[in-house]
Formats: C-alpha cells, structure tokens, sequence
C-alpha cells in the first residue's frame, strides 16, 4: 500500500504541476469599455465553452439621465455552490451588487443599475469537469424617469424628458433661477383688455403665502369700469378685521376695505369707476385659502336720446360709446344723409341729422303716340299711377293699361304703346252671299276700310295694273308680289325686275273706283325673299307709303295672323274645308271685259291643297292656299290681285288669310279654283321688315 501511495502521489505531483502551467498559461484578465445606448456582453469564445481562469470586465457608461438595463438570453455555467464561488456573472452598480449568478438556469430578471453606469465580470476557476458555454446578455440605455423617482428637486411641478428633466410652476408663480424654486410676482400688473378675469395667485388652489399683489385696471374716455366679484376666499380673523390676508380697492380716488373672510357678506359689492380701478392684495407666513375671483368689463357711457327718421325705422343695441345707430326708410322712401351714427365718447352722435324723403319717379308726358297718360299725382311719387289710354282707331299693346311708380324711383312694367285697331271695321259688312265678283254683290261702303287700290304706270316698265292691297299699318301696305314685278317677257333685261316705287299710287278709304279717296306714294318696295315670278310661288310684297296714313272710319288696318290665330277649336286648320268660307273682295272683272266701279264682295269655300293641285295644270306649293267651288259661279278675277282673302277669327276681328295671287282659264270655270298665297308662311317675315 506504501509503494502505491507513493506512486499515485508522484503522479499527482506530476499531475498539478502541469496543471499549474497550464493555468497560467490559458489565465486572462481584461477590461472592456462599453458607451454606446446598446449592445452585447458575451462570455469568451461564446457558443464554444469557455475557458478556465478567466477574470474579464465589462463597464458600461451611457449619458446621464439615462439607466442600465441588463437581461441574459441564453446562461449556461459551470453550477457552484450558494454563494457561486467557482463560475460566475456578478454585476455591480457603484458599491451595490445588482446579482450574482451561476449554474445552468437562465436569470428570469432583468437587471437596472442605480445611476448612468454598470459593471459586469465573469469569473472562471481553475477547472472545469464538464464544459459549459457561458452566456449571452444584451444591455439597454433606460431613461431615467426623474419625476416618478422624487429626485428631481421641483417645488411645484416636474415634466420628464429624454435624458433629462424639468420643472414648471402654478399659475400666477415663476420659475427662479434655481429652475426648481417657484415664486410668485404679482405686483404691477397694468390690464389693457376691454373684458377679462382677475385671481389670486394659484385660484382656484391656495394662494401663496408672504405676496404682495396689485392690478391696475384704466378706463379709456368714454367708458366706465365695472368689477363684479364671483368667489371670494381670504383668510380672517373672528375678533380682528383682516389682520393676515387682505384685499383692497382704489375705486378713483376713493379706497375700499380691506376685505377678507368666505361669507357672500364678506365680499366687495359690484365697484364701478370713471378712471381707474386698482386692487391691492396681501398674504402672511400661513393659511391655505383659495384666493378670489373677479370679472371685469368696460362700459361705454350713454349718449344723448336719438330717435328714427319719419317713414323709417332705426336699429339701435343701446346708446353707448362705440354703438352705432342704423336708420332705413319705409317702402317707398329714401334715406338722406347718414345710413349710421355712431355713439362718440363726448356723448355725442356724429354725423348730422337722417331723414326718409318719398321717391319720385320721371315726369310722363302727357300725351304719347295715338294716346294719353292720366296721373293720379304730379309731380309723380312712389305708390301713384299712370294710366294710359289710346285715341279712337288704336288700341294699347299691352293688358296693362296702369304703371305704378315703383319704390326703387322707376315705373312698373313696360311702357304700352297704342297700336292700331286691326281687323275691325266701324261699318258692318253686309254677310255671306252667295254672289260672285264676276257680277257679284257690291259691298257695304266702308265696311272693308283697309282695302286699297294699287295703280302702278311706266312708260319704261310697259305696265298699266290695278291690283287690290291691304292696309296693315299707318305705313305699310300688303299686295301681291306680281302687282308690283315686271312680268312682260318682252321686257329684256327688266321682267322679273322690281317695279320703281314712284311708279305706283295707293288710293285708301276709297269704295267707288272713281270716287274721292286719299293717296300715297310708295318709297320702297319689298317682295318676299322666295318669290318666283314664273310659278307665282311666295307672291306676297309689301309697300312702304311715303307718308303715314291718319286713321278714320274709312282706313283702317287688317290683322296679319300668328300662330295661335287659327289653332282653336273653330278653325283646327280647318278640317272640313267646305265647310270654312273665306271673304275675297276687288274692284275686278265682274264680267268678261267690265270692271266694277264700286268694290265688290264674295264668300269662297276653302279648298283642299291636294283637291287643288289635281285640278291646276300649275303646281300649287305650300305657300298657297285654294278657294272657290267645284262648280263655279263663285271666284277672284283680273283687277282682284293682291288683294285679302279674309277670314274671321274668334276675336271678332278680320285676318289676311290669303293674298289674290292666279288662276287658270275664266274667272269662276267649273273644276278650277282661285289661287292665293298663304299669308300665315310669310308672317314672321312681314313682322321683321314691318316692325308692327
């Protein structure tokens, strides 16, 4: 047994001695600084397993106002006793030891140093008799929430930030040069606002001990201060009058209080001033009342008693400084002088006085064309009328017949204007006959007063016609358009050439051919733009006298229709034609060579355009019309050209309905009808070029 023991302590001799080279040899010791906001703390050779004899530091150092956070991921050491006295993390905070820790278990707590700075160090032993590892830990720069922590040293408030921190103060106290201490200054405030609220220091927390306040409030010229107190808190005393805290107002000149105590009797009442009002408000060493509230405004001063307008109306808020006065006129008046006065801080309005005058309209003239006016007052004023009335013959234009002057100074409505009676006659036509022209019923003188006779005679031109017409206006006269052409073919270079205007006469009023009669000249000529002097297509022309006609028992105008002439019940275009006679009258042929003297009239039935056309050998457009009878007996004839084919409408008045334009063979032949041209197609043309 000796010999062995000999020989296993040589060999552990041998044994340690190697070991104790190789532990020197593999022994580290090292010191890592560490400042940026993160990063990795790891274990040497870290996921291989470490190695023995280590002694290695780490000091972490971030900015101040910031902590460190440590947490482990992964921990693998060799396990040691309680107190980790083989392998070990130990992590330090100044003189504190944050932890200690060994074994295989990962820490499940992360780890926050005291200040802006921590310390790890991992220890290794000599030996290992399994190898571990080691571990893998993060660390985290941490603000320092000073706030939370009560180090931050603020006497009223404390605001964290990132790194850092600071203070801030109640209302009504600053902050000192400290940025810790807060005091409150009070004194000398000058209030330029017209409104506003004024409290104690800190209302509605205690107000601060040992202040001295004041408030000085001016009046600007014009206006008077109110001050009205809405809480009052002040510390008293039972026996003494405000011998700790107290409030004080300069009212003008004159000083109020002092005040304190809570009780609503306790209270400065409402204080009014011309100039100033000024409070003064003291604090002691003690007491934790709330203070006061007080609400102020200016006031304007009222000015002298103003009223409204006669016929108007004012808007007046209230009579103070700065208020304005707004005036306005009834309906039918206008304001002279200010629209508003405004309350001036002498207690004077400015401007001048403000009136309301009634509105006049333009003076009307008396008399109007064919008419007059009658006013109900002269000079015009607003609400008074004109009524217009026409002279015997004319008509007004217009259903309104009274123009009222308008509140705005015009008249209402346009102005009507007297136009001529149309379509009607001041002698009764005898009625339907069954007579023809061709030795036909002569009319009832008078009784067709805007038939005309048209005499057109050139030596150059070769003619010598008699046509009919109608007078449509004082100045205007309707025919056909071949009454007025040069048709002879001989006629080189003018047939189909306007005749000159000064060749032909137009005699009015006239019943006898040769009978007394008035007359006028024509100074221009007018044919439809779409007359064809071959087929008689839009044969229709007007006349222009040379002077107006005066309108009489005998001259008068007949009515050009429109579109709604014709479209009512009793008309419908006519549906049984036959049915529908039509007026033609002339001084034409009666007879195969004889012309009437004296002016003629015949009924015609109107006849269907395609019945029409089958029995002309000429074509019959749309802008011609038929009448006459299948039979004959009944027709137009030479001399009746151009002259109206009447037909009356349910206004009792007499409208062209055709215009005497041709025909074919004799003059009322059996199977052949009385061309005309149909006036209704050509209305709107006549109106252009007549203006009627």
């Amino acid at each position: 047994m000796a010999g062995k023991e000999r020989t296993y302590v040589g060999r552990c001799a041998s044994w340690c001695v190697l070991l104790l080279v190789l532990l020197c040899i593999h022994h580290v010791s090292s010191i890592s600084q560490l400042t940026d906001t993160h990063g990795i703390i790891q274990s040497t050779n870290y996921p291989l397993p470490y190695p023995d004899n280590l002694n290695v530091r780490w000091e972490i150092n971030v900015k101040a106002g910031h902590r460190v956070k440590l947490y482990f991921i992964e921990f693998d050491l060799e396990p040691g006793t309680k107190g980790c006295n083989a392998d070990y993390v130990l992590v330090l905070s100044g003189n504190n030891t944050l932890g200690k820790f060994c074994g295989r278990e990962t820490p499940d707590v992360s780890l926050t140093s005291l200040s802006n700075n921590m310390v790890v160090v991992f220890h290794s032993d000599y030996s290992t008799p399994k190898r571990h590892t080691g571990f893998d830990a993060h660390y985290v720069a941490e603000d320092i929430n000073e706030c939370m922590d009560g180090t931050d040293e603020c006497e009223h408030f404390c605001h964290n930030g990132i790194g850092s921190f600071y203070c801030s103060c109640q209302f009504g106290y600053t902050l000192d040069q400290d940025q810790k201490t807060c005091t409150v200054h009070c004194s000398g405030n000058v209030i330029e606002s017209p409104s506003g609220v004024i409290t104690s220091p800190g209302y509605p927390y205690s107000y601060p001990r040992q202040s001295e306040c004041d408030w000085l409030i001016r009046a600007e010229a014009g206006y008077v201060i109110s001050l009205t107190f809405e809480d009052f808190d002040v510390e008293s005393h039972s026996d003494t009058k405000c011998p700790y805290d107290a409030l004080r107002i300069k009212q003008d000149k004159r000083t109020l209080g002092p005040f304190c105590g809570n009780m609503k009797s306790d209270w400065p009442q409402e204080i009014q001033a011309d100039e100033l009002i000024k409070i003064f408000f003291v604090s002691d060493k003690s007491g934790l009342n709330r203070g006061f509230r007080a609400r102020f405004r200016s006031l304007g001063k009222p000015c002298e008693e103003i009223e409204g307008p006669t016929n108007g109306a004012m808007s007046l808020l209230n009579n103070t400084v700065g208020n304005e006065a707004l005036f306005s006129c009834d309906e039918g008046y206008r304001l002279v002088g200010q629209a508003s006065r405004t309350c001036l801080k002498s207690g004077k309005w400015s401007g001048n006085g403000t009136t309301c005058e009634v509105v006049r309209c333009p003076r009307l003239q008396r008399r109007v064309n064919h008419g007059r006016i009658t006013m109900s007052q002269d000079p015009p004023i607003y609400d008074s009328s004109a009524s217009y009335s026409c002279d015997s013959f004319y008509e007004l234009n217009s259903l309104e017949v009274v123009r009222v002057c308008q509140s705005d100074g015009t008249w209402s409505g346009e102005e009507p204007k007297c136009i001529p009676i149309c379509g009607k006659s001041s002698i009764t036509p005898r009625g339907r006959t069954r007579s023809r022209i061709i030795g036909g019923k002569e009319a009832r003188e008078g009784s067709w007063p805007w038939v005309v006779k048209i005499e057109a005679r050139s030596k150059t031109y070769r003619v010598n016609n008699l046509c009919g017409g109608s007078l449509i206006s004082e100045n205007w006269v309707l025919t056909a358009a071949h009454c007025v052409t040069a048709t002879k073919i001989i006629l080189k270079g003018l047939y189909g050439q306007k005749l000159p205007a000064d060749s032909i006469t137009i005699s009015l009023g006239i019943h006898a051919f040769n009978g007394s009669n008035i007359e006028r000249g024509v100074i221009e000529v007018f044919r439809a733009p779409s007359y064809d002097t071959a087929l008689f297509d839009g044969d229709v022309a007007l006349l222009l006298l040379d002077s107006p006609v005066v309108l009489t028992r005998q001259i008068r105008p007949l009515c050009i229709p429109d579109d709604e002439t014709f479209s009512n019940d009793e008309f419908s275009e006519f549906v049984t034609l036959e049915d529908t006679e039509a007026i033609a009258v002339g001084w034409g042929t009666t007879g195969r060579t004889s012309r009437s003297e004296t002016l003629q009239e015949v009924y015609l039935p109107l006849v269907n355009l395609e019945t029409c056309n089958d029995a002309m050998r000429s074509p019959v457009t749309v802008d011609m019309l038929c009448a006459g009878l299948a039979d004959g007996g009944r027709d137009t004839c030479y001399g009746d050209s151009g002259g109206p084919l009447m037909l009356k409408a349910s206004n009792e008045r007499y409208y062209a309905y055709g215009i005497t334009s041709w025909g074919e063979g004799n003059c009322a032949q059996q199977g052949k009808y009385g061309v005309y041209s149909r006036v209704g197609n050509f209305a709107d043309w006549i109106r252009e070029v007549t203006q009627i």
